[in-house]
């Protein structure tokens, strides 16, 4: 399994919010429409495939040539969202792509 680092305008933001709503640990605070309202749109995400593992990665920009990800307000956590249980390698697969 291998993960992609999708900008947000590169998603299929309909299978996205799917599989969040089918996951077993999905929440509402990763779905498209509440990323964008606390992030201002500015996030991407790594997705595998069939978009059965998704993990958003909302970033701050505000210090020029560094891009920092966060815990958005109003969210009490992120992390991979999908068929549970999530293991160890699945972690350090996704942890290695993120730039």
């Amino acid at each position: 399994m291998t993960f992609r680092l999708l900008d947000k305008t590169d998603l299929n933001i309909e299978k996205w919010n799917t599989s969040i709503r089918v996951a077993d640990n999905g929440r509402v605070n990763a779905l498209a429409w509440y990323l964008d309202i606390v992030c201002d749109g500015k996030w991407k995400a790594l997705v595998n495939q069939d978009y059965s593992y998704v993990l958003p990665l909302p970033f701050h920009d505000k210090i020029p040539f560094l891009k920092r990800i966060y815990v958005p307000y109003y969210s009490q956590q992120m992390g991979i969202i999908g068929k549970l249980p999530i293991d160890k390698a699945l972690i350090s697969l996704a942890l290695e792509q993120i730039p």
